[in-house]
């Protein structure tokens, strides 16, 4: 049996993923595994709220990935 770190969920209905993270190095580290995760999900990466409002506004997601605490709200 996969791990869940390794396996893959093409058929989950997850296809449209946000990654909110103030700290880019980490939001990257969350990109790649969100990625491995679901390879068949379009990923927008994002460290500043107010883009990432913007982009909400305009698309809806399946998945929000974010701090409590982000430095511009």
């Amino acid at each position: 049996m996969d791990s869940p770190a390794t396996m893959t969920h093409s058929n989950s209905g997850i296809r449209d993923i946000l990654i909110l993270k103030s700290d880019r190095l980490y939001a990257d580290a969350l990109h790649r595994a969100a990625n491995d995760v679901f390879p068949r999900a379009s990923i927008q990466l994002f460290t500043r709220l107010d883009e990432a409002r913007t982009s909400l506004n305009a698309k809806a997601i399946d998945l929000l990935l974010t701090d409590i605490n982000t430095v511009d709200g």
